[in-house]
């Protein structure tokens, strides 16, 4: 037996568990998930800095050191958007990392925020609240996979809201147990 054949063997079957995981949808749907987060960020480190600006302990670091800035993000100048959420400067005047987006999935790629099949996100102000739309995989607005930062879910809101779901039906049990007579069929 030639030496090559068990290592074409390996290459076929390792192709063959790729492309069955990408049919199986199993990689669309964590690049779906991986969007959710990345949506669900932006919009948090946007209403980070909205309140920011309004307690007034952050001042601007966005090409205007001694401005302050306002509460709206400016979702029509890109370029300026992109310096909002990643210049700041704190109470103690210093430039922040990353500013607001610090420990963040959502990254400006070439001054643009981009979703996770790599298209640049729509960013837009309705009813006084800021909106993020990612096109989903079509790459396509307003076709049904698409995903907008209103309804996303942070990595970190579903954990949370699963613990407190168990910790209640607990202190039921537990409640139940401590009511004389509860549970014994009397």
């Amino acid at each position: 037996m030639k030496t090559w054949v068990p290592a074409v063997v390996v290459v076929a079957g390792v192709a063959a568990a790729i492309w069955r995981t990408w049919e199986g949808e199993v990689v669309p749907a964590m690049l779906a998930s991986a969007n959710e987060e990345l949506l669900a960020d932006l919009r948090g480190a946007v209403e980070e800095r909205a309140a920011a600006v309004r307690g007034g302990k952050e001042v601007a670091a966005e090409g205007d050191p001694g401005g302050v800035m306002e509460v709206e993000p400016a979702v029509g100048d890109q370029d300026r958007f992109v310096l909002q959420m990643t210049r700041r400067k704190g109470v103690d005047g210093e430039v922040v990392q990353d500013g607001f987006l610090a420990g963040r999935s959502a990254v400006a790629r070439g001054n643009r925020f981009v979703d996770a099949w790599g298209q640049p996100l729509r960013h837009e102000l309705v009813e006084g609240r800021y909106r993020a739309t990612s096109a989903g995989a079509d790459g396509k607005f307003s076709t049904g996979d698409d995903q907008t930062s209103d309804g996303a879910r942070s990595r970190f809101e579903e954990p949370v809201k699963a613990g407190k779901k168990k910790s209640a039906e607990k202190e039921k049990v537990v409640e139940k147990a401590a009511v004389p007579g509860a549970g014994s069929g009397s």
